[in-house]
């Protein structure tokens, strides 16, 4: 999963906690193993970093589309009146 910061967070760089370091505003990052992972879903759930990369296909159906068709009025002519 890559994650680009949108503001400065100062975190653990590896998995053990022992090392840490500021992950900058603007940079993405690679959060390819397990214990990185869970720290990039912990940044994006705070808001303080948003997932990229991340393909979503969403299939849009055209809308159906009806012709208008005109309504013939239809007129009863009563024989009564001919005469």
């Amino acid at each position: 999963m890559k994650i680009k910061m949108l503001q400065n967070k100062a975190a653990t760089a590896n998995s053990t906690g022992s090392v840490s370091m500021t992950y900058e505003a603007g940079v993405t990052y690679d959060m390819n193993e397990d214990w990185s992972k869970a720290l990039g879903d912990k940044f994006i759930e705070n808001g303080v970093a948003e997932e990229i990369n991340k393909i979503e296909k969403k299939i849009v159906k055209p809308k159906e589309t009806k012709k208008e068709t005109k309504k013939i009025k239809e007129v009863k002519i009563d024989e009564t009146d001919k005469e």
